[in-house]
């Protein structure tokens, strides 16, 4: 029985190991962010669609979905 706990518990470390390279890593996108905010409040919304646009496609290229949807 330990035999077999240990071995499946090799099993999870390996299956963890191999999986994190693949995971997603999150890029922080908030500078720009809050540069969109400054130009809505400034009453300026082209400039502000100009800034989302810009994150729009540095979050494709970083293959940042969640960062694409919120653009």
């Amino acid at each position: 029985m330990k035999v077999l706990s240990s071995g499946i518990l090799l099993i999870l470390i390996i299956l963890f190991t191999c999986m994190k390279p693949n995971a997603q890593t999150i890029k922080n996108y908030e500078p720009e962010w809050k540069k969109v905010t400054g130009h809505i409040d400034k009453g300026l919304p082209a400039s502000a669609l100009t800034v989302v646009k810009e994150i729009y496609t540095k979050a494709k290229a970083d293959h940042q979905d969640a960062q694409q949807v919120k653009a």
